[in-house]
Formats: C-alpha cells, structure tokens, sequence
C-alpha cells in the first residue's frame, strides 16, 4: 500500500512526522525515502487528497478539508479521526510590542480578543455544519485542557 504525504513541511506534514516518531520511526532514515510506498508530493492538502485519491493510496489530512473534497473522492471514510496525536491546534499569538515596537500591537490584540469572543468561538465551532454536517473547527473555548493550555489563555482578553 502506498502512502502520500504533503512532505512541504506544513503544519500537517509535521503532525505526520511527529506521528511516525510516536510509532518508534525515525521520520528521516527509516520513513522519508525509504521506497515506493512513502510519496512526497510537496504540495497542499487538496492536491495530496486528490492525488492519494488517484493512487488509492494513504494520506493525513486534516478533517476541514477533506471535509470539503470528500464529495469529489472515492476514498474510503477515515480510519481514525479521534486521539491527541492527531490535534492540530491553530493559535494566534502577540508580539511583545516592548521588543518589536514597529509592530502594531493595538490591531493584534483586538484581532486575539475577537478571536476568543464567545461568539466568534460559536461561529468557529459551528462553522461548516450545514454544509458538511460537522464543523471545520473546534473551539477553544472549553477545549483548552485538550489542546494543552489553560483557561486564561483561552479565553481571558488581553488587557491595552
């Protein structure tokens, strides 16, 4: 069977790496060239699920997009969807504007306080739903144990 990776160094393909070293692989010698059966294709996640959908192959994908291609693909569901090694947490983070003080540190802390607003939290988990009958994302807020964080950063504005 064959496997197809995004191999461009993304946040999935680095979730992949990270999951073959959990197996007891060293990603660089016994799985990144290794032969036929481990394809790096180098591009996006769309091109790598129509690419493994081509090849009636393997693939990581995060769940929003093969959500969203999964009508154009003849691959089976996924085989696992569930567990931690497969959390892909995306964060927003500010600058110290003390260090960095060309960096307009008024807009990114309103864009993290809009971020964490529980309604744009609801608009995140819901998003996706009527269209795909799950959401694309998971909200932080209530989930921050999960992804490793505490409340405060979750969900606690930053003060001007």
């Amino acid at each position: 069977m064959v496997f197809i990776s995004r191999g461009d160094n993304s946040g999935t393909h680095s979730k992949e790496k990270a999951i073959w070293t959990s197996a007891g692989y060293n990603y660089t010698t016994d799985v990144e060239g290794a032969g036929d059966w481990y394809v790096e294709g180098g591009q996006g996640m769309g091109a790598t699920l129509t690419h493994a959908n081509e090849k009636l192959a393997y693939t990581l994908s995060d769940s929003g997009t093969y959500l969203s291609y999964k009508t154009d693909l003849d691959l089976v569901p996924p085989l696992v969807d569930k567990g931690d090694s497969l959390l892909n947490v995306y964060s927003a983070m500010m600058i110290n504007p003390e260090k960095y003080d060309y960096v307009n540190s008024d807009m990114a802390r309103e864009w993290i306080n809009f971020l964490i607003t529980p309604e744009t939290q609801e608009f995140i988990g819901g998003f996706g739903v009527d269209t795909y009958g799950q959401p694309l994302f998971f909200e932080s807020r209530g989930n921050f144990d999960v992804m490793g964080i505490t409340q405060a950063e979750a969900e606690t504005p930053i003060p001007a």
